[in-house]
This record gives C-alpha cells, structure tokens and sequence, in this order.
C-alpha cells in the first residue's frame, strides 16, 4: 500500500542520512537508476558510482558488522536464465570486513542462495518458498570459519592432607593435549572450547590424580 511504500521506499539521499545519523537498518536493498547501474550508460559510469558511495563506507564503524553484496539482475548475453532467456549469468560480490579476501567460490549459486545467505545472516528462517537451505544453501563460503567461543578452565594443586599449594605439579588437560607446570600458588589455567575434558596432576613422590571437567 502506498503508506508502507512511502515508509519503506526512499530516495538514495535517505540512506545517506541514516549512515550519517547512524540510523541504517538491519536491512536495506538499493536499487540505482538506469543510467547509474550501467544500464543506459557504460560500466565505467557503474563503477564511479558504486565506489564513491560505497568505499568509504568500507572503512566507517558501522560496516564492522556488515556486509555489502553487489549483484546485477541480468547480463548481456551469457547463459540461459531460469525463464530460458540470455543473461542469466550475472556479476556477484560481496564486500566487507568479514568476507574471505580474494576468495571465489567455483559453486554455482543464483538469487535463491543470496536469500537464504540474507536469512542466514540476519538470524531469520525460512520462508519455505525459494529459499530450502538443502535446495538453496546460505554461501557460508564467503566467509571465514568463526573460532568457536573459549572459556577458562583453572584451578589449584593442594596437598590432600594439609591443603597447602604443591609448587612444581604438572597438569595435563586431555584430549587437548595443553600442559601447564604449577608455580609457588599451585594454580593452573587453560583456555579451551566448551566440551569433556580430563585434568591430571602429577608429582614426584606422588601417584597422579585424575578428574573429569566439562564445560
């Protein structure tokens, strides 16, 4: 309806405000005119005008946590679309701090992928229509592998009979294989993935002690 429309469909000076006020949606799909996407001029004009707004913002706080991806909606005459016209095949990039540098993905994807990627990103699910993650993965390749998240694992070697801190322990963490040797205080630190893990603590004169952990 035309209030929705009038809401939600501006004009380009509308996202400059709201990059300068710091109001940019989760969310925005920009649209150039004919003469800007290349369309009724050459690609030179297409690429003056996509790097003059958009480089900049490469390098503002905000884009930190976004990414910004450049599509056409048809080429000249490479490939068959899915309607069985040319043009099918089209330019693709995707742009920001995040996304693997230099990276092309040699997977076909079309503009079914670029909306379960969109989902994917934005914590959204499906809509059941064009957007299957079997049919129709989110492109996880753009991006680097994320680190899972580490915690601390820590503790103190004491002596059963008297508690008093037992310097020189060595403190073995299975399966992860890190090892740490006790200073005077008999403490010990680890910083590892949430999972089951194994402690052992051994010192001269002393059977080795072991207990299981989880995270």
């Amino acid at each position: 309806n035309a209030s929705r429309c009038d809401a939600h469909v501006q004009d380009f000076a509308a996202w400059t405000t709201a990059v300068a006020d710091g109001t940019v949606p989760n969310y925005a799909f920009i649209v150039p005119n004919v003469t800007d996407d290349g369309h009724n001029s050459n690609l030179s004009v297409a690429d003056t005008w996509l790097r003059g707004w958009l480089a900049p913002l490469l390098n503002d706080s905000f884009a930190s946590s976004s990414v910004f991806f450049i599509v056409y909606d048809e080429s000249k005459n490479s490939d068959r679309g899915y309607d069985g016209l040319d043009g099918g095949r089209v330019y693709f990039a995707a742009a920001g701090p995040d996304v693997r540098a230099n990276f092309t993905d040699p997977a076909n994807a079309s503009s079914y992928n670029l909306l379960s990627t969109t989902e994917w990103l934005l914590g959204l699910g499906s809509t059941s229509h064009n957007d299957s993650g079997s049919a129709f993965p989110p492109m996880v390749s753009l991006f680097p592998p994320v680190a899972p998240p580490t915690f601390s694992l820590s503790g103190t070697v004491t002596f059963r009979d008297n508690g008093s801190a037992v310097e020189g322990a060595r403190v073995n963490l299975t399966p992860d294989g890190s090892t740490e040797l006790t200073p005077a205080n008999g403490s010990f630190r680890f910083q590892v993935p949430n999972g089951t893990y194994r402690l052992t603590a051994n010192t001269s004169g002393f059977p080795d002690q072991t207990v299981p952990v989880t995270i």
